[in-house]
């Protein structure tokens, strides 16, 4: 299953809030891709209310630029303020399978996830571990003239470029 992460925004206004068969409340917003091969493509993405979930769909939506008024919560104020990190998924149906165009045969994407544009990092250093940090680096290289690396030679003497036989790192290749 594929899953793409691309820059995007919420459409503002473009919030609807309903029940899902369920029984679930939810939210569901228009977003708009920016930039890379999806730019100016149009998602919506669904946010569920329910004990285990509720406090991620908040913090989606703050993210993708709700200012946080309880008052006006379902008009969503500052909606589409912010860009944020759209991540899109394969959309599978109810018997596994991925659904397709029937006319392209292209997969469709389904929004999954908005998240804040960072980053990944599994144990972010705080403050005063930065501080402690470039206080240790400063003491041991101050002074010192900056390094320039020469970047390797092949048999004819000229750079050698990058190790083009390994495949990229994924998102599967991060340790957390």
């Amino acid at each position: 299953m594929r899953k793409i992460r691309t820059r995007a925004r919420a459409l503002p206004g473009s919030q609807e809030w309903g029940v899902a068969s369920t029984g679930t409340e939810q939210v569901g917003i228009r977003v708009q891709t920016i930039g890379g091969d999806l730019d100016g493509q149009y998602f919506t993405w669904y946010g569920s209310f329910t004990e285990t979930t509720e406090e991620r769909t908040l913090e989606s939506l703050r993210t993708a630029g709700w200012n946080g008024d309880w008052e006006r919560l379902i008009e969503l104020p500052g909606l589409g303020e912010t860009e944020f990190e759209l991540q899109l998924e394969d959309d599978i149906g109810p018997d596994g399978k991925p659904r397709t165009n029937p006319s392209t045969g292209e997969v469709y994407l389904r929004a999954t996830f908005i998240n804040r544009i960072s980053v990944a990092m599994k144990n972010v250093m705080s403050a005063q571990d930065k501080a402690s940090f470039a206080s240790r680096m400063r003491a041991r290289y101050a002074g010192a003239a900056p390094r320039t690396r020469t970047p390797p030679r092949n048999s004819g003497g000229r750079a050698a470029g990058p190790d083009m036989s390994a495949p990229p790192p994924t998102d599967d290749d991060i340790n957390f």
